[in-house]
């Protein structure tokens, strides 16, 4: 009977446990799906407050201006400009979901290359937490905490 009552403890308490963990969100399926094209350079800005990020035309021969890529856990952003003569920014992070459409975003490089005024940099810290808003042809990411 002691046995009984510790494996029904056992299992209630794993059980509350595998509960409190953030399960992985359809949306991160579709983050990683594709390329996305962005209206603002993601995350190089840390106080920018929100960004949208939509697909790119299947036409597109010349994919000029903002994009960005998600994997599982990174992400990567650059620019891109007909004429060559520009401020050419990328970024490099990682994030994580800690809801089903909140993320984390940890910046590590901001590469700033051509006609910049400011200069490349390495923050290496969290920009925020952003929730990720869908549309009807695009995605917003409104910052939601610094």
């Amino acid at each position: 009977m002691k046995i009984l009552v510790s494996l029904l403890i056992l299992t209630s308490s794993l059980t509350a446990v595998a509960q409190k963990q953030v399960k992985v969100p359809i949306l991160k399926s579709k983050l990683v799906s594709q390329v996305w094209r962005s209206d603002y350079n993601l995350f190089s800005d840390e106080k920018r407050l929100e960004y949208h990020i939509f697909s790119r035309e299947e036409d597109e021969y010349f994919p000029w201006g903002n994009s960005v890529e998600f994997t599982d856990s990174t992400f990567s952003t650059s620019y891109s400009a007909s004429c060559g003569n520009d401020c050419f920014i990328s970024v490099l992070g990682s994030y994580k979901f800690i809801a089903s459409n909140r993320i984390e975003v940890f910046v590590e490089t901001i590469t700033r290359n051509g006609m910049c005024m400011d200069k490349s940099e390495s923050p290496k810290k969290k920009f925020g937490t952003y929730e990720i808003i869908e549309e009807e042809n695009r995605h917003l990411i409104k910052k939601v905490t610094p």
